[in-house]
């Protein structure tokens, strides 16, 4: 995110908001990154100063929160993140933070949850990560050079609330997913149901209509919908 980001009212009064109130503005040195949005509040994060902005589009409030030691902001371990309330009408959120750790060589996923209503990080806890395997474009380039894919968070697709659980791709030649238990505190990697190593096949997650994790896998002309049971 660069410059300012806003919106254009198109609603006549007296619905009609003001110009400005969508408009988030930026200094020169900052670096937004969106890390995701929730219960009407967007996590955003500014890598040169180690900080994350929960901001309420509609009310204009903005709480900026330090990223706590142990996520290398600087590095080039992808940080996903993910914000929601307690509950729809709760001004207290939570933020939750995973990435990997760069100076164990990704062999790691690091995980953190953010109270507003403390003001206070918990413990870093972390869990083993797949190791680094061939990349899946390697094996269908026989010309490419040999190189490694380290395991790493996929922070392009936003995580998935299900349950107290949060959810975000892991990044490697087998696209594993990553669960972290906000109730238990506790991260898990989960295998994919479906073999990813075709580039053809996308892929992508959601909640299911009975409360489970959802799985929509199209390759070609082919379509499948898997869905796990979440086990209290």
């Amino acid at each position: 995110m660069s410059g300012c980001r806003s919106f254009v009212p198109t609603l006549e009064a007296p619905d009609r908001f003001p110009p400005g109130r969508f408009s988030l503005q930026r200094g020169d040195d900052d670096w937004f990154w969106s890390l995701g949005s929730r219960h009407g509040l967007v996590l955003i994060l500014n890598r040169p100063t180690n900080q994350l902005l929960v901001w309420d589009p509609v009310t204009c409030d903005k709480h900026w929160i330090a990223v706590p030691p142990g996520f290398e902001c600087d590095s080039d371990s992808p940080i996903g993140g993910a914000v929601l309330r307690y509950a729809v009408d709760d001004h207290h959120f939570l933020v939750a933070l995973v990435s990997t750790t760069e100076k164990q060589d990704h062999t790691r996923a690091i995980a953190s949850a953010y109270l507003s209503e403390t003001n206070t990080w918990s413990d870093i806890i972390s869990t083993p990560l797949p190791p680094a395997s061939e990349s899946r474009f390697q094996l269908q380039a026989e010309d490419l050079p040999p190189f490694e894919c380290p395991t790493m968070i996929y922070c392009s697709i936003p995580a998935v609330l299900v349950g107290d659980s949060l959810y975000w791709w892991l990044r490697d030649s087998s696209y594993n997913i990553l669960q972290f238990d906000l109730d238990r505190d506790c991260l898990t990697v989960i295998p994919a149901p479906v073999d990813l190593y075709d580039s053809d096949i996308h892929f992508s997650v959601m909640r299911a209509d009975d409360g489970g994790l959802g799985f929509l896998f199209v390759s070609k002309f082919s379509v499948q919908l898997w869905k796990t049971k979440v086990i209290l």
